[in-house]
This record gives structure tokens, C-alpha cells and sequence, in this order.
């Protein structure tokens, strides 16, 4: 068996190509997330998985440096405990939602935009992509838009305090993705190759012209 994941290792830079050594690369820097703030938070959030939040504060449509899932910045909204029962944050949303009932059960409303990636020499840049929204109602996770399966068990924890802010994530999922990658597979599908499709941070197929 091991000599059968040796030899698929060695074979599978052959078979994809020299794109199969940028995208490990890419791979294993996708495994931890660091960024900055400028300020403009007060919070702590501790995120032992996707599915389970403790979070106390608010951070207002605050804007991160660093490098999170390809990326040099992103954009945050939250509202942790005792805040989100009362406000929903409305991040890069045209209007704001109706409140519930249900919203008193609340413990953390988050919402983060990453920017699309760059357009292609030639192409039309892409459609921004949809904010990931996250809800919490007792600490669990009970709303999780634009989620991708590999980011389940991600672990994060940040704090801010009105003139900047800390955020630190670690993601197995993506640590699984390299691993895996080592033969040639794609479980997070944010593999780029040299012609043919070509498959972007968020997922989405683009299309490479072959070079001239």
C-alpha cells in the first residue's frame, strides 16, 4: 500500500503538469488564516468548528489584512451575544431582514465578503461573490450560507478592541486538501491548471486560453 502512494506521488506531477507544484503550494498555504484589523471592534469570538461559536461584541463592517483564503483583504460584520438578539448585521445587503422572536435565541450573526478574484487577461471580471452569512442560536450553528464542506472544521479565534483587531484560523479541511493533492486529488476544487478549465478560490469554472 505505501509503495502505491509513493508511486501515485511521484507519478502525479508528471500527469498535471508544472501547475501541480503552485497549486500545492497554494494548497498548504490555504491551511492557516491570519489578518489584521484597522479597528473598529469590540469582540472575542472563539470557534473551536463551524458549528459551535461563543462570541461577545459587535465588529461594524470591519476590514481585514492578511491572507485568508487566497487573498490579501476581506470584510467582516458580527454581532456576538447579547448584541445579535437585538441587531442582525447587514453586510454588503441592500436591506435589512425583519427581526423574530426566534432572534432572542440568537448568539452570534456573522457575515464576511472575500473579493472576487482578479479577471483573466481578456475576460470580464467575475461577479463579486455572495457574503457568507452564519448563524448561531445557542451557541450552535443553525444558518450557514456560501459554506464549502472543507471549511466544517475550521477553528478560529479573534478579538478586537477599537483600534485594531486579531483574527486566527487554522483549517483541517485544507490541511486534508494538501495531503490529498500529494496524489493528484481535488476534494476543495480550487485547483488551477494551465489550459483548459480552471477552477477559482471560490470555486466557479474559468476558462484559460491556451497560451499564443
Amino acid at each position: 500500500m505505501n509503495r502505491l502512494v509513493w508511486a501515485c506521488i511521484l507519478v502525479a506531477p508528471w500527469a498535471t503538469g508544472c501547475s501541480y507544484f503552485a497549486n500545492r503550494g497554494k494548497d498548504l498555504g490555504d491551511v492557516i488564516s491570519i489578518g489584521i484589523s484597522l479597528g473598529g471592534s469590540i469582540q472575542v469570538r472563539a470557534r473551536p468548528t463551524r458549528f459551535l461559536t461563543l462570541e461577545v461584541g459587535a465588529q461594524k463592517d470591519e476590514h481585514y489584512y492578511g491572507w485568508s483564503r487566497r487573498r490579501l483583504e476581506w470584510e467582516e460584520s458580527s454581532y456576538g451575544l447579547f448584541l445579535t438578539s437585538l441587531w442582525s448585521t447587514n453586510l454588503r445587503k441592500e436591506a435589512s431582514e425583519a427581526w423574530s422572536w426566534w432572534d432572542l435565541l440568537r448568539t452570534s450573526h456573522t457575515r464576511s465578503w472575500v473579493p472576487p478574484e482578479p479577471p483573466l487577461p481578456g475576460q470580464k471580471p467575475p461577479p463579486g461573490p455572495t457574503p457568507e452569512d452564519y448563524r448561531y442560536h445557542l451557541f450552535v450553528l443553525t444558518h450557514a450560507q456560501e459554506m464549502r464542506w472543507v471549511e466544517a472544521l475550521d477553528v478560529e479565534v479573534s478579538a478586537g478592541w477599537l483600534i485594531g483587531g486579531l483574527q486566527l484560523t487554522v483549517r483541517p479541511g485544507e490541511l486534508l486538501d494538501f495531503l490529498v493533492g500529494l496524489v493528484g486529488l481535488d476534494i476543495a476544487g480550487d485547483d488551477e491548471f494551465d489550459t483548459g478549465a480552471e477552477s477559482g478560490a471560490d470555486g466557479s469554472d474559468r476558462t484559460v486560453a491556451p497560451a499564443q
